[in-house]
């Protein structure tokens, strides 16, 4: 099993990106082919329309946060990606000023307005698909698992130096974000106590404390130093000349510019890896008759050891195949399921995600759960 570790995190990397996701895609195209063509009986028909649509989920996820987020900013001069739901926020509208780890009164003023707006719209989005559920779960399929909040630099300093000042402009928004909310919260619900001039949602208004927690649970900082201005100084015409006579790093170019002192926000949705697709296509490859390609049970051998070692980090589909091993009959265990039985003797964090699972009520006859 520990043999498996490094195979299948180095295996995944290259699995989770752009050019595996669209060949994943092409081949659940081709199979709705297949099923379009072949006669099924009225259960067949409903267990195929059951898998497509969590496979459009997962694909149309991001597409319908970006409708949601630029919804609710549609009066800013903030652009969301409709594809990719990440969002382009002008500079000079969060920008530090040099050497500096704090924003001013004008952009302080700024992120006053944006942030409630934008996590409110995140939490409206997400509570509306978890049917009535009190706590929305970072970890739910096509959830929003984390808000990255990332910090930049420009060229002024040593790299080192610029990657600590990104750093810690990254947290602090993050604090100033999570402060606010909560002390919003913290005020009457018409928020008239609320420290700044939050203009939220009347859903949102009376669930502060919610969308705090909810925040904090997401906001992950992070520091990128100079290296997107790095990046872009280096591919100027003067640069390419500088390779003539040597190599070029980012400390051999001073800028004073104000420009990449800035911080961006970032969206990571679970099922990002692709785990939760690939069960599906398997699953929808044995619904209509079409035995799986070796390499995609090879591939689900190796991601599901991978959640048997490490269940609460490895992908974020452990969940996900921690309940179908849970939920199975007997009769129709996958193999792999066999491994995570062995795992369950040594590994306290498999015990616990199993337990959890089944101390949700509608889950407790589930045939992998303790009697």
């Amino acid at each position: 099993m520990a043999g498996n570790r490094s195979t299948g995190a180095t295996f995944w990397v290259t699995y989770s990106d752009l050019a595996t996701g669209l060949m994943i895609v092409f081949m659940v195209v081709m199979l709705l082919m297949v099923i379009m063509s072949k006669q099924q009986d009225e259960k067949t028909s409903d267990e195929v329309r059951h898998l497509v649509a969590e496979i459009q989920i997962i694909l149309g996820a991001r597409t319908k946060v970006a409708e949601a987020v630029q919804e609710s900013l549609e009066h800013t001069q903030i652009q969301v990606d409709p594809v990719t739901a990440q969002l382009t926020i002008p500079e000079e509208l969060l920008r530090f000023d040099k050497a500096e780890t704090t924003l001013n009164v004008e952009h302080k003023a700024f992120l006053n307005e944006f942030a409630p707006t934008y996590i409110c719209a995140l939490w409206e989005h997400e509570k509306a698909s978890c049917d009535g559920c009190r706590r929305v779960d970072p970890q739910r399929p096509s959830g929003v698992r984390r808000i990255l909040v990332t910090g930049h630099g420009d060229l002024t300093g040593s790299s080192l130096d610029t990657h600590f000042y990104a750093k810690e402009r990254a947290f602090y928004v993050t604090k100033y974000v999570t402060k606010l909310l909560y002390e919003c919260a913290g005020s009457d619900t018409d928020l008239d106590g609320c420290p700044a001039a939050v203009d939220v949602s009347a859903s949102c208004e009376s669930h502060m404390l919610d969308i705090a927690g909810y925040a904090s649970e997401r906001l992950w900082p992070a520091g990128a130093g100079n290296t997107r201005h790095c990046i872009d100084r280096l591919a100027q015409p003067d640069a390419e000349e500088a390779r003539l006579t040597g190599v070029p790093i980012c400390d051999d170019y001073g800028d004073n510019s104000g420009s990449y002192r800035s911080v961006e926000f970032m969206l990571e949705l679970t099922g990002d890896d692709m785990t939760g697709m690939l069960l599906d296509v398997r699953a929808l490859q044995k619904t209509v008759g079409i035995d799986p390609d070796q390499s995609l049970d090879e591939l689900a051998e190796t991601v599901a050891t991978e959640c048997w070692i490490n269940p609460n980090g490895s992908y974020h589909g452990c969940k996900r195949f921690i309940e179908e091993c849970i939920s199975a009959d007997p009769a129709d265990r996958e193999e792999f399921c066999i491994e995570y039985d062995e795992a369950l003797t040594d590994s306290s964090d498999l015990r616990g995600a199993r337990d959890e699972f089944c101390l949700i009520p509608e889950n407790r006859e589930a045939p992998g759960c303790p009697r």
